[in-house]
């Protein structure tokens, strides 16, 4: 009997032992939450973002020195932004924390979600940066994986600009490393869950998604390359005797769809390469991927106007994310601070101490003509709603007098005529 016992015992520790190995490598990789704090950009918030690490920590700051799994998590609050500004955004806090640019394992992981994402992130929609204990990170849409980078420094650049002290703001920052979580933030969190359908068309994204290649900038043309591409107009005949050199035909004898190239063309290149002065290295810069461009033929005329002609300032798809990112806030300090200077508190919600939050969708022409004025969030009072429409409409009354910036026309309008801006406006009583 006690022989049984005791088989019964050891067989009962043995199966203890194993339940607890498969539960340890079940668990292995997860995180959990050690840090929460809400980004806003000119008044608006835009995500919460939340730091998870896998082993406990003293101090929420020595995640930059763990072990195990660790993640970044932006999880979407504004009702629509766009990849390229959320990067965008990250990049110049990790920039400004650092004090350096972006290397070039980190522009091409950038790079790389940019080409995956298809569309704009909506609220409830999560953005993951994961880091492996190997090193490895993986940046994750709502649980699909977007791209990953087996370079060990990128994820640390990235969490440079959270928790550095140049790098965030610094309530952001503060909130982020304090000891405890806060309550309101952590409900807020719990709320912010896609919908299965949108977790469904994310998922589809990976199946759709074609792989593209961030095209550089190609060199000025020298003197002597508009030289080659001017004797390109030129066909020479076989040589009879290989010790002379072969002379060229007449000109009747071009074939007709070779065009030779104007002499004001030609002179117009050399001079314009003379002038160009030597650029030095510069640092990697992340830029908007596009797909490769289908080459067609051209005639030579064609092809030096192009390669002479001035760059695009506004070319996005060369444009890096860090200043697209300076660009879109510059236009919606802009927007925000004209509408806001129009603001007037209602007497009666001052009367009986109404306060509240509301966005406002302003919609307005790529030449900056205001066309529509909607509560994009109300804020619960209409009195308040009322009062910041009127601010608009007094603030657009007079259009911007400019073209709008093709940043903003790029996070902003699905057709590039109209942009439907968000514009967040807030009554708080101050004593």
């Amino acid at each position: 009997m006690k022989q049984q016992i005791t088989r019964w015992f050891l067989a009962l520790a043995l199966f203890s032992t194993l339940s607890a190995s498969v539960t340890a490598v079940q668990a292995a990789g997860e995180t959990d939450l050690v840090g929460l704090a809400m980004h806003r950009e000119t008044g608006r918030e835009i995500y919460l973002g939340a730091l998870r690490a896998e082993h406990a920590l003293v101090n929420v700051a020595d995640i930059a020195t763990a072990n195990g799994a660790r993640e970044m998590e932006f999880r979407i609050v504004a009702r629509r932004t766009s990849i390229r500004s959320l990067l965008g955004g990250i990049l110049l806090q990790a920039e400004v924390a650092t004090g350096t640019a972006p290397v070039p394992a980190t522009v091409d992981f950038a790079n790389d979600v940019m080409n995956s994402v298809q569309g704009s992130l909506y609220t409830n929609d999560s953005f993951i940066l994961r880091s492996t204990d190997g090193g490895t990170v993986v940046a994750l849409i709502n649980g699909q994986e977007m791209a990953r980078s087996s370079a060990s420094e990128v994820f640390p650049y990235f969490l440079a600009g959270w928790i550095e002290d140049r790098g965030a703001s610094t309530a952001f920052r503060s909130t982020m490393l304090a000891p405890d979580i806060d309550i309101d933030l952590r409900a807020t969190y719990g709320s912010l869950k896609p919908a299965p359908d949108r977790v469904a068309s994310v998922s589809a994204w990976s199946a759709t998604t074609i792989p593209v290649e961030v095209v550089a900038p190609e060199p000025e043309p020298t003197s002597e390359a508009v030289q080659q591409v001017a004797a390109i107009a030129v066909v020479n005949e076989p040589a009879e005797d290989t010790n002379t050199q072969p002379e060229a035909p007449p000109a009747t004898a071009l074939p007709e769809e070779v065009t030779p190239v104007p002499a004001d063309v030609v002179a117009a290149t050399e001079a314009a390469a003379a002038a160009i002065p030597a650029s030095p290295a510069s640092t990697p810069s992340i830029a908007m991927a596009r797909p490769k461009p289908v080459l067609t033929e051209v005639t030579p005329t064609a092809k030096l106007r192009k390669e002479t002609a001035a760059a695009d300032p506004n070319d996005i798809t060369r444009m890096s994310v860090i200043e697209y990112s300076q660009r879109l806030a510059a236009f919606n300090t802009q927007v925000f601070r004209m509408v806001n200077m129009e603001i007037r508190y209602p007497r009666a919600a001052i009367r009986r101490n109404i306060q509240g939050s509301l966005e406002l969708d302003i919609t307005l022409s790529s030449k900056g003509e205001l066309l529509d004025i909607a509560v994009g969030r109300s804020s619960g009072h209409s009195m308040l709603d009322k009062s910041a429409l009127k601010a608009a409409n007094d603030a657009f009354e007079t259009p911007l007098g400019e073209a709008v910036d093709e940043v903003a026309v790029a996070e902003y309008s699905g057709d590039g005529e109209r942009l439907v801006i968000p514009v967040p406006v807030n009554f708080v009583l101050t004593e």
